[in-house]
This record gives structure tokens, C-alpha cells and sequence, in this order.
């Protein structure tokens, strides 16, 4: 892994999870990232231990520890390391295009950023 390769990881995460477009704006977006793995064919025990390590600093990085914004993190950290796992192969031809953004919805986001959801109410 490159040095900075932490700074990387904080920038996009914090992208995906509703923060600061900064990750797009510095290093280019999904297609930088998804290109950073190509060919570092990173293997099933390394991938494992990388979620599980990126995990625990959740609690090291004062992220909220509710049950919906984990379920959201750990998720995601899951889902996108296998993703990097499929792209390390030296043939990997990962899509052109994915979606940035993690599926938890504004209400995850708002957590992240130390907020309470609002409540959605019918009309």
C-alpha cells in the first residue's frame, strides 16, 4: 500500500458516507480508486483482515455506535473490500461506473456527521 493509502481511505470514506466530496475532487473520483487495486492481487485472508482492522478503528475514530449507522459502516466496508479483492487480479476489468454513495439513506448520514434523523411523517 502506498503511504498515504489511510488518508485515501478516511477521504473516500467519509465521501461515501455523505461527507465533503473530497476523495473526487483530490484523487479523481471511483474509477482512481477502483484502479488503485488492479494488479495488487490482494488475497481472501488480507481482504478479511483489512475489514476487520478498518472495523475496529471505528471506535478508534469516534464514529457513532448505534446499531443502524454500524450495520451501515460494516456493511460497506465488507462490500467494498470485496470489491477491491475482485479488482486485484492483473486481468481484473472492473465497471466503468458504480454508484459512490453507501445505501444507508440520509438518516446514516446524518449520523455520521453527528446528527439525529429526522423523522419522516405521512401527509
Amino acid at each position: 500500500m502506498s503511504p498515504d493509502h489511510p488518508e485515501r481511505v478516511a477521504a473516500w470514506l467519509s465521501e461515501v458516507f455523505g461527507g465533503p466530496r473530497f476523495y473526487t475532487e483530490r484523487y479523481g473520483g471511483y474509477r482512481r480508486m477502483v484502479s488503485q487495486h488492479i494488479g495488487k492481487e490482494i488475497r481472501p485472508e488480507q481482504r478479511a483482515l483489512w475489514a476487520t482492522y478498518m472495523v475496529q478503528s471505528a471506535d478508534d475514530a469516534g464514529l457513532p455506535s448505534d446499531p443502524e449507522f454500524r450495520a451501515a459502516f460494516v456493511a460497506y466496508i465488507e462490500w467494498g473490500s470485496r470489491i477491491a479483492l475482485e479488482n486485484s487480479g492483473p486481468s481484473a476489468t472492473p465497471p466503468p461506473n458504480m454508484r459512490c454513495r453507501a445505501g444507508g439513506g440520509s438518516a446514516t448520514r446524518r449520523r455520521a456527521r453527528g446528527r439525529r434523523p429526522t423523522r419522516m411523517t405521512r401527509r
